[in-house]
């Protein structure tokens, strides 16, 4: 289902209708930004540090095909995360990702705000 409004007459009104979506974009990704960069540095200090190559290799970044990500590129991250039979899972990017999601509500605030603004 979609929804389509179409205004006439008011050039004002249809100038800010016309910009309301850029407003709404750079509020949402300023604020979604800075949990990804919250979460990327709690990973990184939930990371177990033994010579600091797995901390290192954490990082996020940003495409415009798949959003945001994060990721730890050491190539042992998976065991460390979610374990072996040998080590316990240590789930620093889990609770990464959990931050994420708890958070979420800040970028809906921020959609919310810039409607109203």
């Amino acid at each position: 289902m979609s929804v389509e409004i179409s205004v006439e007459g008011d050039s004002e009104l249809e100038s800010w209708l016309e910009s309301l979506p850029d407003k709404v974009e750079e509020k949402t990704r300023d604020k979604m930004q800075e949990i990804v960069e919250d979460a990327t540095e709690q990973a990184r200090n939930e990371a177990p540090v033994r010579t600091g190559r797995l901390r290192a290799s954490i990082g996020w970044m940003w495409r415009l095909e798949e959003g945001y990500k994060i990721f730890a590129e050491a190539p042992y991250a998976v065991y460390q995360e979610f374990g072996t039979r040998y080590i316990q899972a240590k789930m620093f990017m889990t609770r990464a990702w959990e931050t994420i999601m708890i958070r979420w509500q800040e970028v809906v605030e921020r959609v919310s705000e810039a409607l109203r603004e």
